[in-house]
């Protein structure tokens, strides 16, 4: 049994409403021209985060699931999910419970689709195994973002890692993931 979960609201997600309720939107498509004027393009976007809304939305989202292990991006967002989607909602929840949580491992493969926007592109994984020390990046085979281009990822590509991430669930011993 394979279990989905889309992460919270993310900090990039925030600043693109901020910015469309003052009439800027996302017009890359258009032209590079266009390109200055992105919400996304903003380079304190790089893998943005979950706001406290983005929180909210998804704690204890995941714990009536009887998943063994957490396959996810590594991208910061994602991997915010994954530990809040297992931890229960309480007043006072500050920290993710991470005796809840089964083990977490970052799969580049399940990466949304890569492109221009700062917030497609992950934080190194040196970084991201600092600030989530238990999640395992041993699949994660670069520490810098790679796959990241000043373009966006073409559908094979997609549909490339896509294949890969399949390969990779059918080989998994776990029933539940």
């Amino acid at each position: 049994m394979v279990h989905f979960i889309r992460h919270g609201q993310a900090v990039h997600q925030l600043k693109a409403k901020e910015a469309k309720e003052k009439g800027v939107e996302c017009r890359c498509h258009l032209g590079e021209e266009h390109e200055k004027e992105c919400p996304y393009n903003d380079p304190s976007l790089i893998d943005s985060s979950l706001t406290e809304r983005g929180r909210e939305q998804v704690i204890g989202s995941a714990m009536s699931c009887s998943a063994e292990v957490i396959l996810t991006s590594p991208t910061r967002r994602a991997l915010e999910t994954a530990l809040w989607a297992f931890t229960p909602k309480t007043e006072c929840t500050k920290q993710p419970s991470l005796e809840l949580i089964p083990q977490i491992v970052a799969l580049e493969e399940l990466r949304a689709r890569i492109g221009v926007h700062m917030h497609s592109k992950r934080s190194s994984v040196t970084q991201l195994a600092k600030d989530f020390p238990n999640v395992d990046f041993t699949k994660v085979k670069c520490d810098d973002d790679e796959m990241w281009r000043n373009e966006t990822e073409s559908r094979t590509s997609l549909d490339f890692r896509a294949a890969r991430f399949l390969q990779v669930l059918f080989e998994r011993p776990e029933k539940s993931i």
